[in-house]
């Protein structure tokens, strides 16, 4: 979990999301619900990340274990 906390989370998930954003516009995936709920899920995991930096640690270490399920 401490190598997902802060803003080292924060950059690989939103470097995930840019990679499904790609193959969206390149064809290589189709927007389907998955799809979706993949980028839905991912932005989520971002503001729970970017909303717990500077508070308390109960509520990183909850957006790092999202993060973490979500990068597996």
């Amino acid at each position: 979990l401490a190598g997902l906390s802060g803003q080292g989370a924060v950059s690989r998930i939103a470097h995930r999301l840019e990679d499904v954003l790609d193959g969206l516009r390149l064809g290589r995936l189709d927007a389907r619900a998955p799809v979706v709920g993949l980028l839905d899920e991912g932005v989520a995991i971002l503001l729970a990340l970017l909303s717990g930096l500077g508070r308390a640690e109960e509520a990183d270490a909850a957006a790092s274990r999202r993060a973490e399920r979500f990068l597996d």
